[in-house]
């Protein structure tokens, strides 16, 4: 089977493994609502991020991408915001 690699240099990170776990999705949420439409950041987490695509999807139906770049344990999610 083959992979396609997305080169992830040219994006802004969003760590939030520092970040208390109650506050992540907030934080999350906030920088994806500061971000222009054709922008995009990877979401660098420690726990499972469903909670955050949950709320993602709720918030924002059908304006952002979710790519899944890395399954943990240290999640690395291509978050982008449609045009």
């Amino acid at each position: 089977m083959s992979m396609s690699c997305i080169p992830v240099t040219n994006y802004r990170f969003l760590d939030v493994t520092d970040v208390p776990v109650s506050e992540r999705t907030l934080h999350v949420l906030q920088a994806f609502e500061g971000m222009s439409g054709g922008n995009s950041f990877v979401l660098v987490c420690d726990s499972d991020p469903h909670r955050i695509h949950l709320q993602l999807r709720a918030d924002s139906p059908n304006l952002y991408d979710w790519v899944e770049l890395e399954p943990g344990p240290i999640w690395r999610i291509l978050i982008s915001k449609k045009k």
